[in-house]
């Protein structure tokens, strides 16, 4: 059971692999959600809505927040941080919000990522 030990090493050997192999698939899920085969990104023209996983890290699952729609006028790009030019169907909302806290209504549904 000490590092010089073979068989610990393949031990840990197979725990990296199976570690890095669980890494990537959380990495391709995230990849697959939010590339064109996903859920396809925020642009100017979309109805959104905050996202049921913002609503709740926030603690704003009722009231008016999670009643909101609005339609996006602009992407803005700062850095890696995409901010979304909203006019929203109610007052006293953000103008712009990070993409990463909305998600796209069609249809009448909102199309949310979890």
């Amino acid at each position: 059971m000490f590092a010089s030990d073979p068989g610990n090493c393949r031990f840990n050997q197979r725990a990296e692999e199976s570690i890095t192999s669980q890494g990537d698939h959380v990495v391709n899920d995230w990849v697959r959600r939010t590339s064109e085969g996903g859920t396809k990104a925020i642009e100017a023209g979309d109805r959104v809505a905050y996202s049921k996983q913002w609503l709740r890290s926030t603690g704003q699952m009722t009231g008016d927040t999670p009643q909101a729609r609005g339609t996006v006028t602009e992407v803005q790009e700062l850095g890696l941080l995409r901010l979304a030019v909203i006019q929203w169907d109610r007052p006293d909302f953000p103008e712009k919000v990070n993409v990463k806290n909305l998600s796209r209504i069609r249809d009448g549904v909102i199309l949310d990522r979890d």
